[in-house]
């Protein structure tokens, strides 16, 4: 027996009410029919409700394709979505404030990171795209080019380097971008970095550089600075800082910087690097009274002139939160 059509309904997880009972062609997946019920029950409750309620979507993983995600994302006001499907790694964008989501880059198939069984042929990601990554560090905008800069991570796994640095421009009118290839590396690299910012028309990072290397050779490490167009040439770049660890978060504002060791790679408990003029004198303190912590995100200052500090406990589970202000 063949079923030529299936029901496939939406529910309110609150109520157990049926906000949507559609019947589809038996032959189409359940990726190719989820957008169009989301719509109709989004809708429905809408017009019922005289306003959008919807606010959350959840489902199984097998309802998803991973173009649809920001398809879905964007169905009335604007959908959290909580659905455990692994997705490609793209660079995604925003021009209204987030009401609407889309991909501005997409990196190519890396075999190593994809869902155990899965066909070549079924692999995420963009089939003709040979720039390979596991994930993104950084997306940072210079206004002075008025470019972003993105930069990946993390070691050859046998497919080729994770480590780039790419630029990309935006055409509004278009509602398109042009993407450059400006570096493609190993892990022992000062390419293996994050915290990107941009002062004063200068390209200031933090290296955490590290996998396999020679026995006599050191990593590639620190904190660096040089012109945008010269980041390709690295006799060009100015070494600020050595930590000798990992340090992948940095901040800059108002001439301070601010920087995190990663506590699994670092002989302090929680390492913290500062530098009151901009990289000319340099500080470092260890916070070993919070244990092993790595900061991994810097927050501009509030108001009253505190940084805020996102701990994690060694280096993926949340921990403490961390207040800094600068001594006069």
């Amino acid at each position: 027996m063949h079923l030529a059509y299936k029901a496939e309904n939406a529910v309110d997880l609150d109520t157990g009410a049926i906000t949507a009972a559609e019947i589809d062609h038996a032959d189409q997946a359940d990726s190719a029919t989820l957008e169009d019920t989301l719509t109709f029950a989004v809708g429905q409750i809408a017009e019922i409700a005289g306003e959008p309620l919807c606010q959350e979507v959840v489902a199984d993983k097998g309802d998803l394709k991973n173009e649809t995600l920001p398809v879905i994302s964007n169905i009335g006001t604007g959908l959290r979505t909580y659905i455990p499907e692994p997705l490609a790694v793209n660079i995604y964008y925003s021009t209204d404030g987030g009401q609407t989501v889309k991909i501005a880059y997409s990196f190519g198939r890396n075999p190593h990171f994809q869902e155990k069984g899965t066909e070549p042929a079924a692999f995420l990601g963009d089939r003709g795209n040979p720039v390979l990554c596991r994930h993104i560090h950084a997306v940072v905008f210079n206004p002075a080019e008025r470019a972003f800069y993105a930069c990946t991570g993390d070691i050859n796994r046998g497919h080729g380097n994770e480590c780039h640095w790419l630029r990309g421009e935006y055409d509004a009118r278009a509602d398109k971008w042009d993407w450059q290839v400006l570096v493609s590396v190993n892990s022992n690299s000062r390419y293996k970095s994050g915290g990107i910012c941009f002062v004063d028309g200068q390209l200031y990072w933090a290296a955490d550089a590290n996998g396999p290397k020679l026995p006599n050779e050191k990593y590639d490490r620190g904190i660096f600075r040089c012109a945008p167009a010269e980041l390709a040439d690295s006799k060009k770049h100015t070494l600020l800082f050595n930590a000798e660890f990992e340090m992948a978060n940095m901040i800059i504002e108002d001439g301070v910087i601010l920087a995190g060791h990663c506590a699994p790679a670092s002989t302090y408990k929680t390492g913290i690097a500062i530098s009151p003029d901009l990289g000319k004198t340099w500080a470092q303190y260890d916070l070993a009274e919070l244990g092993p912590r790595s900061p991994v995100r810097f927050h501009p200052k509030n108001s009253d002139g505190w940084f805020r500090v996102d701990l994690r406990k060694g280096w993926i589970e949340r921990a403490e939160v961390l207040f800094i202000k600068p001594k006069p």
